[in-house]
This record gives structure tokens, sequence and C-alpha cells, in this order.
């Protein structure tokens, strides 16, 4: 990484923290770019430059934390097979250190006030499970299009989803990562309960 993008990525982490700070102590409505960039001590262009949005800006975290998904589904080796591809790449999703911790939770306390961010949410988790079916698609030999590609992709992307709403709901509990292992063993007795399509 070169200085200038070091420098950048130390600027983008400046915005973000003091933009959650504020987001926290004013609430996400009340909290402008124009006071976010008077903080940080930059211009409210400069922010633009960076983050679009306020809604960006309260995604970075999520959007960090997919990075580590994404790059595990993708560059796993061609002779794993997909359960495997999979849960690698959503205990990958799951790992966090205590900061992390602490933004993601802080972050999700946020977007639970911020419909603009909710909804942005929803598209980045659209995204996720596009790419997861193509992953699926591609190692399995099937169309994006197949119904079990299709509903493999959901299921993966939902364990992390409820592994990481179960962990937010209990931050004291167990590790998001054993939690999402517990939702495959679930998954794997057949012990969900699924509609009858004869009914």
């Amino acid at each position: 990484m070169s200085l200038r993008e070091r420098k950048a990525e130390l600027t983008r982490r400046r915005i973000v923290d003091e933009a959650m700070r504020r987001f926290v102590a004013d609430g996400y409505e009340q909290t402008t770019l124009e006071s976010i960039a008077a903080a940080v001590d930059l211009s409210t262009v400069t922010i633009y430059r960076y983050f679009g949005s306020k809604e960006m800006i309260i995604l970075e975290g999520f959007q960090e934390k997919y990075g580590p998904y994404l790059s595990t589904l993708r560059e796993q080796p061609a002779e794993a097979d997909v359960p495997t591809v999979l849960s690698r790449a959503i205990q990958a999703r799951l790992t966090m250190t205590a900061e992390d911790r602490e933004s993601v939770l802080m972050a999700r306390n946020v977007i639970d006030e911020a419909p603009a961010a909710r909804a942005r949410l929803w598209d980045i988790l659209a995204e996720h499970r596009t790419a997861t079916t193509e992953v699926i698609a591609e190692r399995s030999g099937s169309a994006p299009d197949d119904m079990a590609v299709q509903l493999s992709a959901r299921i993966a992307v939902l364990i992390a989803e409820t592994a990481s709403d179960r962990f937010r709901a209990d931050p004291d509990g167990a590790e998001p990562q054993d939690i999402a292992r517990d939702l495959m063993r679930v998954l794997r007795d057949g012990k969900v309960l699924l509609p009858d399509p004869d009914a």
C-alpha cells in the first residue's frame, strides 16, 4: 500500500470514527455531514469524495466485514466442496476482534434508527446473495437460476445474518462463529420445520 493509499485509509477511518461518535451521541438524523467534516477538519466536499452519504459511513463497517466473506468464498481451493466453501466464508464473515464487535454493534444500533441505511443494508445483503449464488453455481456446475443454487445462497447468507442477530441480542453470550456452527448443525440435523409442498 502506497503512502497516499495509507493516508486515504486513515482519513476514511477518522471520518467513520467521528461520525459514529456523533451518531451515538447526537442521533443519526441530527448529525450532518457538515458537522462531521468540521470535527475532523475536512471540507464537506472531501467527506463526499470518500462517502456519498451518511448511510455509506454507517455501512462502512459492514462492507469491511463482508470483505473476508467474499474473498474467502472466491479464493477457496478448487478441490473444496461447496458446503466447506460456504462454511469457511461464513466463519470468515463472523470472525471479529473485540474492537470490530463494538463498532458493528454500535453501527447496527444506529442503523435501526435510520431507514435509509436499513434499506441500503438490504441492498448489500442482496449483493452478497448474488455473489454467493455465482460461486455455488460455478463450483457445482449448475446454472445461477437453479432453485437449489439460489436457495443454498440465501441460506448461507441467512446463517451469517442470524448468527449476527443472535450475537447482537446477547453480546456476552456465545461467539458469532459458534452460533453459526450451531445454526448449521440445526439445518444438517433436519430440525428446521419446512413448509409441506403437498399440504
